[in-house]
């Protein structure tokens, strides 16, 4: 069996099979195969053959499976096509938070975050800024790397520390200079 003979079976299993594990995002919810597509070869006349890592997206996912609504599509392509996606408006250009995130080399995790903050969709996009991670204590002043290798206080302990606002002896708890 071919790949598309596969993604062809699989379609109709889960369109039209109410014990099929996915029925509740496809049966149940209305989407269907359209006629001609019951018969594999008008599918695949339609379709052409499936390459490797691709898989069947409906363009329009409120609609069914039709020639006019169907692609072969990446992985990644159909987690962007997904009705779930939150799409901002950056640069003038409607994206998902994955495509903002590739696009303007962001962090995910960070545009999610600026999103679910309310930023502005043209401010979730800016660089994140590394923040520098460097104290004073004692009158000497150097990055948490060293003052851990100086007090042998371990360095996320002191970065979780300094995070938290602490300075000078709050910084240094329990260590003698």
């Amino acid at each position: 069996m071919t790949g598309t003979h596969n993604s062809w079976r699989a379609m109709i299993a889960r369109c039209t099979n109410s014990s099929h594990k996915f029925h509740q995002h496809y049966l149940d919810k209305g989407i269907s195969v359209c006629p001609e597509w019951y018969d594999f070869n008008s599918f695949a006349a339609d379709m052409g053959e499936r390459e490797d890592g691709m898989t069947i997206e409906r363009i329009d996912n409120s609609k069914g499976y039709y020639a006019d609504n169907c692609r072969w599509a990446t992985r990644k392509e159909q987690a962007n096509n997904r009705s779930s996606n939150v799409i901002v408006s950056v640069k003038g250009e409607d994206l998902t938070l994955a495509q903002a995130a590739d696009k303007y080399d962001v962090p995910y995790a960070v545009i999610v975050s600026r999103h679910a903050a309310g930023w502005a969709s043209e401010d979730i996009i800016s660089k994140p800024r590394k923040q520098k991670l460097i104290a004073t204590f004692k009158g000497i002043t150097q990055n948490l790397k060293q003052w851990s290798k100086d007090t042998g206080i371990p360095y996320m302990t002191l970065v979780s520390r300094f995070k938290k606002g602490c300075e000078g002896t709050q910084l240094f708890k329990g260590v003698t200079l």
